[in-house]
This record gives C-alpha cells, structure tokens and sequence, in this order.
C-alpha cells in the first residue's frame, strides 16, 4: 500500500512541477514597472460609473473589502433611428458596429445635396 501511495504521490509531484514550469515558461516575470508597455494607476482611473478604484475613495459597489477596483461593463443605447433626409448616405452595418470601427468617409463629391 505504501509503495502505491509513493509512486502515487512521486507522479503526482512531477505532474505539477511540469506545469508550473511549463507556464513559467509561457509567462515573461516583470520585476520593475519600467518594463510594463503602460502603467495605470489608481488615482488615473476615470470618474464614470462603471469604474470603482479604491484610490478614488468612492463607495464599494460590493460588500467585498478586498475590491481594489472594478470596471462594469456600460450599458450602451442602441442610437436613435438617423432622419431620412441621410438614410441614404449610411452603411447599416456601420450603425450596428459596436466595435467603434473607424471607416473611411464617402468623397464629398459623393453626397447629394439636401432640398430645403
């Protein structure tokens, strides 16, 4: 029994030193902020309603005291129907991109004046 429980726990041992090593090996270690791409502090959050930043000092949205800060995803509109004066100058698919894609504008030669 004793052998079992050896070789039970010596494979168990090896299965986690592999894959701790193996997402070591994934992961880059960063000991200095210097190193960061970009580096966000907490007094740099914005003031919006979704963001909570313990920085701030503003309420706890939850009873959570070790919340440092939390970013809620806002709660988008869909946009008003656009006058149909310009229905014709807009791509649907560009009305319902969410994803705030920059397109390239119509040459204003392009466009037909308005009757007034």
């Amino acid at each position: 029994m004793s052998d079992d429980f050896s070789l039970l726990r010596d494979r168990s041992v090896r299965l986690f030193t592999f894959l701790r090593k193996f997402v070591e090996a994934r992961s880059k270690v960063i000991c200095s902020l210097d190193l960061y791409e970009s580096v966000l502090w907490g007094n740099d959050f914005p003031d919006a309603p979704e963001v909570y930043s313990i920085a701030k000092k503003s309420d706890n949205p939850t009873s959570d005291p070790d919340l440092w800060f939390e970013v809620k995803k806002p709660d988008l509109k869909n946009p008003p129907s656009p006058p149909a004066e310009i229905e014709s100058w807009l791509d649907p698919t560009d009305l319902s991109d969410k994803g705030f894609s920059s397109k390239a504008h119509r040459a204003p030669g392009s466009l037909t004046p308005l009757s007034i």
